[in-house]
């Protein structure tokens, strides 16, 4: 990417860089994703959509004057990406329903990473299969994050086993999102069947 955010170098402010070739190549216009899509397509329509949401992520460019969605065409998100996804700032991400559009992380990792983001919205999708330390669907820390038509199912904290000798107390916490120094909105969803070994099954 020719713009890094704190998901690629953290804490990117205090690096400095002069990428000349980048994979994702910026786009600024709302990007098209399907299962059955191609990432070397352009995503510009929904005849011509990217298959991951990752490459959606990485390659679309938004701001305050210029905010930008994600359409997801109905399907499972799943093989194709890399989790954590990284939500960015004044984007929507926007399924079909929550019925019909599943991003399942698999127990890799948590399913979005949401951090020092603002006026971001995730709509119409399930969200499941995450596991992490903290947040295993969402993990969203200083940020501004709406939620919409979201199903957030059978995701799971656990505590962190970094050593022979685990500390105890490290337990995991938010199985379902984990919200941290933010503003979180959640409207016509519903939090089901999530777990955490330490606080907050479904929500922390």
């Amino acid at each position: 990417v020719f713009n890094p955010s704190d998901r690629h170098i953290d804490p990117v402010a205090s690096c400095a860089y002069n990428i000349l070739h980048a994979k994702a190549i910026p786009v600024c216009s709302d990007l098209y994703v399907s299962p059955v899509g191609d990432d070397s397509n352009s995503g510009l329509t929904s005849s011509e959509p990217l298959r991951s949401i990752r490459m959606a992520l990485e390659k679309i460019v938004a701001d305050e004057a210029n905010p930008r969605t994600i359409f997801l065409e109905k399907g499972n998100y799943s093989e194709s990406e890399a989790f954590p996804l990284a939500m960015k700032s004044y984007l929507t991400l926007c399924g079909a329903s929550s019925a019909t559009t599943t991003i399942d992380a698999d127990g890799m990792w948590s399913v979005f990473y949401v951090r020092n983001v603002q006026q971001a919205a995730i709509q119409q999708t399930t969200i499941t299969g995450g596991d992490a330390h903290k947040g295993g669907g969402i993990y969203c820390s200083g940020s501004d994050l709406k939620l919409e038509d979201v199903r957030l199912s059978n995701n799971t904290a656990y505590e962190w086993i970094h050593d022979a000798y685990p500390d105890p107390e490290d337990v995991g916490e938010g199985g379902g999102i984990y919200c941290s120094n933010s503003r979180l909105q959640f409207e016509n969803g519903t939090i089901d069947s999530n777990y955490a070994n330490g606080l907050g099954g479904g929500i922390l």
